[in-house]
């Protein structure tokens, strides 16, 4: 037998409560009271009630005053006071529904049916429908993990009785609730700590805890409206379901759960916020909050200490599992960052086999998430892979993780790693030698970081060269990246995935990328993968109308360009022009994006302004970016051609261009884009035919081709153009079905032509291979001068090369040289020292050990003295090398000189070791730092830890004694550029001497040698724009408001 009460909560402004009274009185299983509470005894409303055929019907109405108070007084004191005076025996049941609750008539009757088809039952849930429109589900029962997230969200989901199998849940909301009167008394009634929509959640938690199971009755459908739910700040709901949850499992596991929660929440918040969700980021930091709120459910505790009856591990099978929990989150990211996906998802991509109603949703598609790959896409990579691996055919060894890489015109063998770059990048004294300082080249920071992921790669050799491994493998994976940039990019102008990887292969086999990787020409080979996608990006940027995809498309363009300004920062000159146009010409928001692409990538280059401002000549120039060869007849750079032998595939490259021109005369918004396309083709073809009369100057003795005019690669610029030329072909022939029947075969004839030509020049390159000029690289050095270059003395290797009847010279140690070629900073003097002390004694050491003079080069300056044992010593240089036969006449000259002791070497370089200096037991070998005493003499070592003799707190090999120096063999400008400390005090260098020399105090032990590092402020200024461009790039934003 069960006795009802309804109790019913009436809001203020609410609807009347005769509504709730007539579907009261449509009951098939009426209640036998009504409780109306927030109502004065002489409101209308009351009145009204008192004369509701419920009431005349038998139903007994009982009122409540408001309770006192400014504020709308919380839920738990409403229902204290409304129950105060109820019967709460045996077989007494409340039924809580808010004034905007309505119920079917069959409600009450489902969920009293329920309790009696289950023992043990203490609360009972209805299914909540949105009383606007009932089709759409508010709740059918509450879940929540363990911590307190929440699981699978029903509410807004068409009913389509996907839930109708539901029964025991963890909780149910207090609006529709059937609660045991007894037990409610026995829990105490609703908790104070938790209100904003948790207390039926909570009330249920705990009669779980009591032992009486929560029902919810999906036969018992209560139509409910917002106010009824509690819930006014949904954050501030968060933050109370997570205290609710902490406080309601067990007391020893709280501060361990309430740690995960922070963890993953601030991750989750930070996911969220980085794919531009800030409603679901503020969720993950309102669960923070929770867990750091513990107080709250501290309180809760003790209240409802000594009550449970049940473990809490007995409950695991009401909680959903923890990804379940996550997918809600999961689905966001998803959606942000594949819109299309997620528009099919919302649209039910899934055919339907018959008639169904209009408003059907399909299930499998909430399900299952959307596929962003293709076959297509995977296919032709693999493929890329494959041509890649025949056409390196001859130097495969070369790409070995453990080896030195290749070699070629424009890439030098180089022995270093991802911190040498970075230093070399980072600290004011750089480059090889004495060093000198000189600004440093832009691409150093990207080629740090590429190579420094590279180490963490279990096959490298960190003994060997992993710059020289990075850089080889960028240049073998340009074909691969081409085909998959390349196909990315033709998404904007082909629907089909199969014509965009064929345009991937056709980008793969222009002659710019082939003649790239052939000369070891890194900057320019970055440049052809990444300019489709540049130029893709501008095309977005000047269509008409703003959005946040296009948005996030100028910014990812910036951000490429910025990068490819590293490397060759002649392509900014370019984009510049491109921008200007669009600035001036473009339609609506599209003026403002081409401000960005003309501005934005130029900040990204920060301090490195400062130096092309000094000399523009370098913009020009680049990571390989620069030739001497005499510039190509004009109509083979028309045919994309950047130089050298000609080939029979020559022409081959007119179909794409002739395809690619055809566009413009599509109609429409087609050929609107190619006519953009065609502007940007034909700047870029002016550029390539502009930089070849642009001479940067001539390459100064010392160098390789010494006095040949130096200018700008034109095959940068002819990438540039491919890739115009390659989108607008894709506009020609993307539904080509909806073309003219006299325009449609000649539209599929060129593209099968262009097709045909494309692959035979990819197969023809590839069959070809890649020529002699790329060689696999032998180490720049013997083993045992790279292992001393690296170890606790960082010792040099001095390096004669006789070139007729003069000697060139090079002096290096284990800091990078200019290995990514670039002639324009060779022209305007940027690899060579200022003349010093330093230079001066380098010249005259080199012209004692040849006896002869010498003719200056990269690394060294004119001068004559004697060349002496002490003087390499001065010099740090613990090997001599020359690079000729064993039977050249140098050879012995320098058999006979004093302290040289002849190694061997390989097959073109003889080496010898230079000897220590000193008499006895106080021999002291060549060293980068050593300890002099007051007569000149070297008394011990000090160990080094980085390039430039940096030092991290060594201790020199023996005592101190007093009025002895430090000497450090750098350049004579080096004290400017550091900081040495003995013990923590700070030495001052001698200024008229040279080594630079330090007095040390008597008993120094712990020396240290910090360099200076650049600026920081501007770098930081121009991180912070490129975090805030790389937001900005995030393609994120707004769902589609509309399924088409």
């Amino acid at each position: 037998m069960h006795d009802v009460t309804v109790v019913l909560l009436t809001h203020p402004g609410g609807p009347v409560v005769s509504h709730v009274l007539d579907a009261l009185a449509s009951q098939t299983r009426r209640p036998e009271r009504v409780v109306i509470t927030g109502l004065e005894r002489d409101d209308p409303e009351v009145a009204q009630a008192r004369d509701h055929p419920l009431v005349r019907d038998g139903a007994r109405l009982l009122v409540r005053d408001p309770l006192d108070g400014p504020d709308e007084p919380p839920l738990q004191a409403v229902l204290a006071d409304a129950t105060a005076d109820l019967d709460a025996g045996e077989g007494r049941w409340w039924w809580l529904l808010h004034d905007d609750s309505l119920p079917d008539p069959e409600a009450l009757a489902e969920l009293i049916d329920a309790t009696t088809r289950s023992t043990g039952v203490g609360i009972v849930g209805p299914k909540l429908v949105q009383a606007q429109n009932p089709r759409h589900l508010v709740a059918v029962g509450q879940a929540v993990t363990r911590n307190g997230r929440p699981g699978d969200s029903v509410a807004g989901q068409l009913d389509q009785g996907q839930f109708d199998q539901r029964s025991d849940v963890l909780g149910v909301p207090v609006a529709g609730m059937l609660v045991r009167a007894d037990l409610f008394g026995e829990l105490g009634g609703l908790d104070p700590a938790f209100g904003d929509g948790v207390e039926g959640l909570d009330l249920s938690w705990r009669s779980h805890l009591a032992g009486h199971r929560v029902l919810v009755a999906p036969g018992a459908v209560v139509r409910q409206g917002g106010a009824g739910l509690g819930v006014v700040n949904p954050t501030r709901t968060r933050t109370r379901t997570r205290q609710m949850a902490l406080a309601r499992g067990s007391w020893w596991s709280m501060p361990f759960r309430a740690v995960g929660v922070v963890l993953s929440s601030l991750l989750a918040a930070l996911g969220l916020l980085l794919v531009k969700r800030p409603s679901a980021s503020a969720g993950e930091l309102a669960d923070v909050r929770g867990a750091l709120t513990p107080w709250r459910g501290l309180g809760a505790r003790w209240r409802f200490r000594g009550r449970t009856s049940v473990r809490r591990r007995d409950l695991a099978t009401l909680f959903p599992t923890s990804a379940s929990a996550w997918r809600g989150t999961s689905d966001l990211v998803q959606d942000a960052l594949t819109p299309r996906a997620a528009g099919a998802r919302r649209a039910g991509g899934d055919g339907e086999s018959g008639p169904v109603d209009e408003d059907a949703q399909s299930l499998a598609a909430a399900r299952f998430g959307y596929r962003v790959w293709s076959w297509p896409l995977v296919l032709v990579t693999l493929l890329g892979v494959v041509l890649g691996l025949t056409w390196w055919r001859g130097v495969l060894s070369g790409l070995s993780l453990s080896r030195s890489g290749v070699a070629a015109g424009d890439l030098w063998p180089v022995a270093s790693d991802g911190g040498d770059l970075w230093e070399s990048w980072w600290f004011t004294w750089r480059g090889p030698g004495l060093g000198s300082a000189v600004p440093h080249e832009p691409w150093l920071l990207p080629m740090a970081g590429m190579t420094r992921l590279v180490e963490w790669l279990p096959w490298v050799d960190g003994d060997g060269s992993p710059a020289a491994v990075t850089a080889t493998w960028l240049l073998f994976a340009a074909l691969p990246l081409s085909v998959v940039t390349a196909y990315l990019a033709t998404r904007s102008v082909l629907r089909s995935r199969w014509q965009r990887a064929v345009a991937g292969l056709l980008w793969a086999g222009l002659p710019p990328l082939a003649a790239g990787v052939e000369e070891g020409r890194v900057g320019p080979v970055l440049a052809h993968v990444l300019l489709p996608l540049v130029v893709a990006g501008f095309l977005a940027a000047a269509r008409r109308g703003e959005g946040t995809r296009r948005t996030a498309a100028t910014f990812g363009t910036a951000l490429l360009l910025g990068l490819l300004g590293m490397f060759v920062p002649g392509l900014l000159v370019l984009a510049t022009v491109a921008g200007l146009f669009l600035f001036v010409l473009g339609p609506g928001w599209s003026r403002a994006r081409g401000l960005v692409l003309a501005a934005l990538p130029w900040l990204l280059l920060g301090p490195w302004l400062q130096t092309v401002w000094s000399d523009p000549r370098l913009v020009l120039g680049g990571a390989g970016a620069t030739t001497t060869h005499p510039a190509s007849e004009p109509w083979q750079t028309l045919l994309l051609h950047p130089g050298g032998a000609q080939s029979p595939t020559l022409w081959w490259t007119i179909p794409l261009l002739v395809l690619a021109a055809v566009g413009i005369f599509r109609r429409g918004e087609r050929g609107r884009r190619a006519g953009v396309l065609l502007v940007g083709g034909v700047l870029s073809l002016a550029a390539a035919l502009a930089v070849p009369l642009l001479e940067l100057g001539t390459l100064p003795e010392g160098h390789g081709a010494a006095g040949a005019a130096v200018t700008a690669w034109p095959g940068t610029y002819l990438s540039a153009v491919g890739a115009c030329a390659l989108l607008a072909a894709g506009l020609s022939v993307d539904r080509v079905s909806r073309m003219s029947r006299a325009g449609r075969p000649t539209v599929a004839v060129l593209a099968g032509v262009a097709v045909v030509a494309g692959l035979g020049l990819l197969g023809s390159t590839v069959w070809s291979g890649t020529g002699p000029s790329l060689t696999v690289a032998s180490p720049p050095h013997p083993a045992v001068v790279a292992e001393q270059a690296s170890g606790r003395d960082a010792l040099r290797i001095l390096e004669l090369t006789p070139e007729g009847p003069s000697v060139t010279y090079r002096l290096e140690g284990r800091e990078p040289g200019l290995w990514l070629r670039d002639r324009a900073r060779e022209v305007s003097g940027l690899t060579v020292p200022a003349a010093g002390p330093g230079e001066e004694h380098l010249a005259a050491t080199v012209n004692a050990l040849v006896g002869q003079p010498s003719t200056a080069s990269t690394d060294g300056a004119d001068g004559e003295g004697a060349g002496t044992l002490a003087d390499l010593h001065d010099l740090g240089v613990g090997f001599v090398g020359l690079r000729a036969d064993a039977d050249h006449a140098l050879v012995e000259v320098l058999d006979g000189t004093p302290g040289l002791t002849r190694l061997g070497g390989s097959e073109d370089l003889v080496l010898w070791r230079v000897a220590a200096i000193g008499e006895g037991e106080d021999l002291v070998s060549p060293a980068r730092i050593w300890v002099r005493d007051t007569d000149g003499d070297a008394l011990t070592t000090v160990p080094v830890s980085g390039g430039h003799a940096r030092t991290d707190g060594a201790e020199p090999g023996t005592a101190v004694p007093a009025g002895t120096s430090l000497v450090v063999s750098e350049g004579a400008d080096w004290p400017d550029h550091v900081t040495v400390t003995a013990d923590g005090a700070e030495l001052v260098a001698d200024p008229t001497a040279w080594p630079p020399a330090y007095a040390l105090p008597q008993g120094a032990g712990e020396i240290t040698v910090a360099p200076v590092a650049e600026d920081s402020t501007w770098h930081l200024v121009t991180l912070a724009i490129a975090v805030l461009a790389a937001f900005l790039a995030l393609p994120l934003g707004s769902r589609s408001r509309s399924i088409r």
